[in-house]
């Protein structure tokens, strides 16, 4: 992985050093040391995201500063940058580890929370599918009634008489006051009703106002 590291992180400026844990514990985690600020800006901002491996890379910047970069500068072992202790060095392990795995767990919420919210719509788009066939299957059977929608709120028995009567076995044409825009229309058997159903699906009587012919639920 090291050397993965490297050769990913190179083009972005001189690497110092890579330093990467064995423990489990620290599995998954790596370091890379570049000697500038602006050099490990562009590998952060490039590496963000990066498929490695297999798996997208977290990138940011390290909380504090490496011990090659205290050795260059002169403050290695100083009380600017003290040389740890091995218990220090695993509680500092340990602190980066735990911010990592928070970090972790965050993300697996919030893509947990993106499936289920994605499941309930899945679910919902489902259910509408299949009371609109449901819907759709009953409209389907054949009966002697038509039953008419989407017509334009000023239609009256007269004008939908004089659409439908030109279909043999035509009987009568009732809109429903109570509700404008929806009619029903009777013909004498369901042969004649459905020849009439094909005949005027879909025609506009008015720009807006395709006419929707289904036949009457029994």
């Amino acid at each position: 992985m090291k050397r993965a590291l490297l050769a990913v992180c190179v083009p972005f400026g001189r690497v110092l050093d890579v330093v990467a844990m064995r423990t489990a514990r620290l599995r998954g985690q790596a370091w890379v040391v570049f000697p500038d600020v602006a050099s490990a800006g562009r590998c952060v901002r490039a590496l963000d995201g990066f498929e490695f491996l297999g798996r997208p890379l977290r990138a940011a910047y390290a909380k504090g500063k490496s011990d090659a970069i205290a050795k260059l500068d002169g403050t290695y072992g100083t009380p600017q940058h003290p040389k740890l202790s091995e218990a220090e060095k695993r509680a500092r392990d340990a602190a980066a580890t735990d911010a990592l795995a928070r970090r972790r767990a965050k993300t697996v919420d919030t893509h947990r929370s993106d499936l289920d919210g994605a499941a309930a719509a899945s679910r919902r788009a489902e259910a509408e599918h299949a009371a609109q066939a449901a819907r759709e299957a009953e409209e389907s059977v054949p009966h002697r009634r038509l039953f008419v929608t989407n017509l334009p709120p000023a239609t009256t028995d007269a004008m939908l008489s004089m659409l439908f009567e030109q279909f043999p076995g035509f009987q009568k044409a009732a809109t429903v006051p109570q509700k404008p825009g929806i009619a029903f229309v009777d013909f004498a058997t369901e042969g004649e009703a459905g020849a009439a159903r094909a005949g005027l699906q879909g025609f506009v009587v008015q720009e807006g106002h395709p006419m929707r012919v289904a036949f009457a639920r029994r």
